[in-house]
Protein backbone atom coordinates (compact mmCIF):
# COMPACT_ATOMS: atom_id res chain seq x y z
CA UNK A 1 0.00 0.00 0.00
CA UNK A 2 1.07 3.50 -0.51
CA UNK A 3 1.12 6.93 1.25
CA UNK A 4 -1.29 8.51 -0.86
CA UNK A 5 -4.06 10.03 0.24
CA UNK A 6 -7.66 8.79 -0.30
CA UNK A 7 -10.71 10.69 -1.67
CA UNK A 8 -13.63 9.82 0.40
CA UNK A 9 -17.30 10.62 0.09
CA UNK A 10 -17.39 14.78 1.32
CA UNK A 11 -19.73 15.77 4.09
CA UNK A 12 -19.88 19.43 3.76
CA UNK A 13 -21.22 20.67 6.97
CA UNK A 14 -21.66 19.02 10.66
CA UNK A 15 -25.81 18.81 9.16
CA UNK A 16 -24.28 16.01 6.87
CA UNK A 17 -22.22 14.03 9.35
CA UNK A 18 -24.82 13.98 11.75
CA UNK A 19 -27.33 12.65 9.27
CA UNK A 20 -25.22 9.38 8.52
CA UNK A 21 -27.70 7.52 11.18
CA UNK A 22 -30.39 8.67 9.26
CA UNK A 23 -29.71 7.59 5.94
CA UNK A 24 -29.05 3.76 7.18
CA UNK A 25 -25.59 3.84 7.70
CA UNK A 26 -24.51 3.64 11.08
CA UNK A 27 -22.17 6.28 11.94
CA UNK A 28 -19.10 5.73 14.25
CA UNK A 29 -16.89 9.27 13.44
CA UNK A 30 -18.31 10.59 17.08
CA UNK A 31 -16.82 7.34 19.09
CA UNK A 32 -12.98 9.18 17.97
CA UNK A 33 -13.76 11.68 20.47
CA UNK A 34 -15.93 9.06 22.89
CA UNK A 35 -14.71 9.07 26.53
CA UNK A 36 -15.68 5.26 26.98
CA UNK A 37 -13.26 2.28 25.83
CA UNK A 38 -14.19 1.88 22.14
CA UNK A 39 -13.17 6.01 21.88
CA UNK A 40 -9.67 4.36 23.01
CA UNK A 41 -9.27 2.21 20.28
CA UNK A 42 -10.47 4.57 17.67
CA UNK A 43 -7.90 6.51 19.21
CA UNK A 44 -5.14 4.42 18.27
CA UNK A 45 -6.04 4.37 14.85
CA UNK A 46 -3.24 6.63 12.38
CA UNK A 47 -6.12 8.89 11.09
CA UNK A 48 -6.69 10.13 14.67
CA UNK A 49 -2.62 10.46 15.72
CA UNK A 50 -2.08 12.56 12.15
CA UNK A 51 -5.22 14.88 13.72
CA UNK A 52 -3.93 14.95 17.13
CA UNK A 53 -0.37 16.12 15.53
CA UNK A 54 -1.52 18.61 13.63
CA UNK A 55 -3.73 19.83 15.81
CA UNK A 56 -3.91 19.32 19.28
CA UNK A 57 -6.07 22.14 20.16
CA UNK A 58 -8.56 21.24 18.29
CA UNK A 59 -8.50 17.40 19.64
CA UNK A 60 -9.18 18.58 23.61
CA UNK A 61 -12.28 20.71 22.23
CA UNK A 62 -13.64 17.71 20.93
CA UNK A 63 -12.62 15.46 23.58
CA UNK A 64 -14.07 17.59 26.01
CA UNK A 65 -16.73 17.93 23.85
CA UNK A 66 -17.46 14.47 23.89
CA UNK A 67 -17.38 13.77 27.50
CA UNK A 68 -20.27 16.48 28.17
CA UNK A 69 -22.57 14.72 25.29
CA UNK A 70 -21.78 11.35 27.32
CA UNK A 71 -22.87 13.07 30.41
CA UNK A 72 -25.72 14.71 28.59
CA UNK A 73 -24.33 17.91 29.31
CA UNK A 74 -23.95 18.70 25.53
CA UNK A 75 -27.09 18.30 22.72
CA UNK A 76 -26.00 16.14 19.69
CA UNK A 77 -26.47 18.99 17.22
CA UNK A 78 -23.82 21.10 19.62
CA UNK A 79 -21.13 18.14 19.60
CA UNK A 80 -21.25 17.71 15.79
CA UNK A 81 -21.14 21.19 15.13
CA UNK A 82 -17.91 21.13 17.95
CA UNK A 83 -16.36 17.92 16.09
CA UNK A 84 -16.85 19.11 12.68
CA UNK A 85 -13.53 20.92 12.36
CA UNK A 86 -11.64 17.58 12.76
CA UNK A 87 -13.72 16.07 10.49
CA UNK A 88 -13.27 18.14 7.76
CA UNK A 89 -9.31 17.92 8.84
CA UNK A 90 -9.32 14.02 9.11
CA UNK A 91 -11.52 13.55 5.78
CA UNK A 92 -8.46 15.27 3.79
CA UNK A 93 -5.98 13.06 5.42
CA UNK A 94 -6.81 9.71 5.40
CA UNK A 95 -4.11 7.42 3.69
CA UNK A 96 -4.40 4.05 1.12
CA UNK A 97 -2.12 2.71 3.48
CA UNK A 98 -4.05 3.30 6.87
CA UNK A 99 -5.88 -0.20 8.03
CA UNK A 100 -9.09 -1.25 6.63
CA UNK A 101 -8.95 1.65 4.33
CA UNK A 102 -9.19 -0.98 1.33
CA UNK A 103 -11.26 -3.84 2.05
CA UNK A 104 -10.95 -7.91 1.37
CA UNK A 105 -12.20 -6.85 -2.46
CA UNK A 106 -9.48 -4.34 -2.67
CA UNK A 107 -12.37 -1.38 -3.05
CA UNK A 108 -11.73 1.78 -1.25
CA UNK A 109 -14.43 2.37 1.72
CA UNK A 110 -15.03 5.83 0.98
CA UNK A 111 -16.64 6.39 4.46
CA UNK A 112 -14.04 4.94 6.07
CA UNK A 113 -14.49 7.48 9.16
CA UNK A 114 -17.99 6.43 9.63
CA UNK A 115 -17.42 2.72 10.29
Amino acid sequence: MSNEFVKLNERKNWEEVMQMDANGVTSNFYLYFSPSWIGDIYRKMPIFNRLNLAKPDLVKVCLHSGKDYSQKLKTRVDHYQTIFPAYEFMEKNVLLSDKDVVNEEGNVDRDYLFR
